[in-house]
């Protein structure tokens, strides 16, 4: 069952010429740095930065960062000496570059639909943009933030992987805490948002006119046509009840596995490492006892299963009981960033060994003490499973915590957050 619905923005709701919007705001952002740079220089390095953005997978960097190590090294300068300039940029120029676009009445009609029926929501739009530029284009589309009460809203802040990707997508997903059978992505470009959520095993709609064709080889989409005609179409009886089938394939889980850690990050950026050790309800886990048990979790019991999987005959795979870990090794006393580090390098060991897997290797039968006659990629799946499951719980007690100290920490705000909630 659709429990969120996934929206693109340029294009989806809001009318906008990307190529024409994008051209005018780096003309717009370089005169206005002129005093410091030159125009052709500047417009260098913000395509540079542009393009690390895109080409982003590591989990361990949000997409401001890497922008910022390209952007910031090829002018000379840094963060902190063009922040007051690039706040006033947004704050006194970026509106004026409304004029590029045009609101959708549709956009305002489905939002409050949405919002009637109960549905999350989240905004997501290609993370190349710092929030206020996000926030800026919504206000235009006539469904701002302060109206509508997003789960999400991506940008370079804390999003980590950018489209066509689909690892922006299982991020999101991963952030949200939701299956991809349970969300319904709403995009105008195939290549950025409809291909790649159809690969994870959402559900979408591709906004374009219906006549259009399908790119070769590309797979359809669950409905297609305007904003407008989106509506009428997600009315239709049953029509947010379909669930579509799990997807065990390579393609579907391997961005999941490497997203996990990134919405993680996402989770826990907000809190002061020294409160990680704390929780949120006593009898739960902390934020860092939640780190070790993952850690642990990947060292020893994702890694070694996929292993006697691979080098065995149809092994059995006995279940390691780890309920009592988190007490045995004081994970309490742990060093957050080693215990971190040494989580996501588990992670990326995993991700390495399975990436270059053939077909067959996907499809190595085991016997499992808890999960019966499996296969590998059910395994992987599981695996997938426990981390949606624990970056959840990571959320939940972070938000206790900050709750208990009176809000939101100082070291991030609400953009950094990931979600709400």
């Amino acid at each position: 069952m659709i429990k969120a619905l996934l929206f693109d923005l340029d294009g989806t709701l809001l009318d906008l010429d990307e190529n024409e919007f994008v051209r005018a705001y780096t003309q717009q952002l370089a005169l206005h740095m002129e005093p410091h740079f030159a125009p052709e220089r500047f417009g260098r390095a913000l395509m540079s930065g542009v393009q690390a953005m895109t080409q982003n997978l590591d989990a361990a960097r949000s997409l401001k960062t890497v922008f910022g190590e390209r952007f910031y090294a090829q002018l000379g300068t840094s963060e902190v000496e063009q922040s007051a300039e690039l706040r006033r940029f947004y704050s006194q120029c970026f509106p004026a570059l409304r004029t590029h676009s045009r609101a959708l009445p549709a956009a305002r009609t489905v939002m409050q639909w949405a919002q009637q029926a109960g549905l999350e929501v989240a905004i997501a739009t290609n993370p190349l943009f710092p929030h206020t530029a996000v926030s800026q284009r919504l206000e235009w589309a006539g469904v701002s933030e302060a109206e509508f009460p997003y789960r999400l809203v991506t940008s370079y802040e804390c999003a980590h992987f950018a489209k066509p990707t689909a690892e922006y997508w299982a991020e999101v997903l991963a952030v949200l805490g939701r299956r991809p059978a349970e969300v319904l992505v709403i995009g105008n470009d195939y290549a950025l948002d409809i291909a790649p959520a159809l690969q994870l095993g959402a559900t979408a709609y591709w906004v374009a006119p219906p006549a259009q064709a399908l790119p070769h080889g590309g797979l359809a989409p669950a409905g297609q046509g305007s904003l407008a005609d989106f509506l009428v179409w997600v009315r239709t009886a049953g029509r947010l009840d379909a669930i579509p089938p799990a997807k065990l394939d390579p393609a579907a889980l391997l961005p999941c596995l490497r997203a996990a850690p990134a919405a993680l990050q996402a989770a826990l950026c907000v809190l002061p490492v020294a409160q990680w050790a704390e929780r949120g309800d006593p009898h739960e886990w902390s934020p860092l006892e939640i780190l070790c048990h993952l850690r642990d979790t990947e060292i020893e019991v994702v890694l070694p299963q996929q292993a006697q999987v691979l080098e065995e005959l149809n092994p059995f795979i006995v279940r390691e009981d780890m309920t009592q870990w988190v007490l045995e090794r004081a994970y309490n006393s742990s060093d957050p960033e080693e215990t971190m580090h040494a989580y996501m390098a588990a992670r990326q060991s995993t991700y390495a060994r399975l990436q270059v897997l053939a077909a067959a290797d996907w499809q190595r039968p085991a016997r499992h003490t808890v999960f019966g006659p499996t296969r590998l990629c059910e395994l992987v799946s599981i695996a997938v499973e426990h981390d949606r499951a624990h970056v959840s719980q990571v959320r939940s007690t972070v938000n206790a915590i900050l709750e208990r100290h009176g809000g939101v920490s100082e070291l991030a705000d609400e953009r950094d957050l990931g979600s709400r909630g």
